[in-house]
């Protein structure tokens, strides 16, 4: 599967949860995925959980600057990989 890109997603914009610096809000945005790179792979994301992390974040527990992406517990297929992914 090296070097394989399994669909175009260059162009496929994907939803994001970004922090924004306050308890009570999460702004959903639209952003352009980076291409891998020779180790990476972008997944489509079916379905993404929300962990105690998000909410120690969310909080003020766990101090990030805003504008960070949340969420790391997600399902989904792989889309493209990188041209050292095996």
């Amino acid at each position: 599967m090296s070097g394989t890109t399994l669909s175009t997603t260059s162009e496929v914009p994907m939803k994001a949860a970004i922090y924004v610096g306050d308890a009570k809000s999460l702004s959903l945005e639209q952003l352009k995925p980076n291409s891998p790179g020779p180790r990476d792979v972008i997944v489509e994301v079916g379905a993404s959980g929300v962990c105690h992390s998000d909410l120690s974040i969310m909080r003020g527990y766990v101090p990030v600057p805003p504008g960070m992406v949340l969420g790391h517990e997600g399902a989904g297929r792989v889309v493209e990989v990188g041209a050292e992914v095996s």
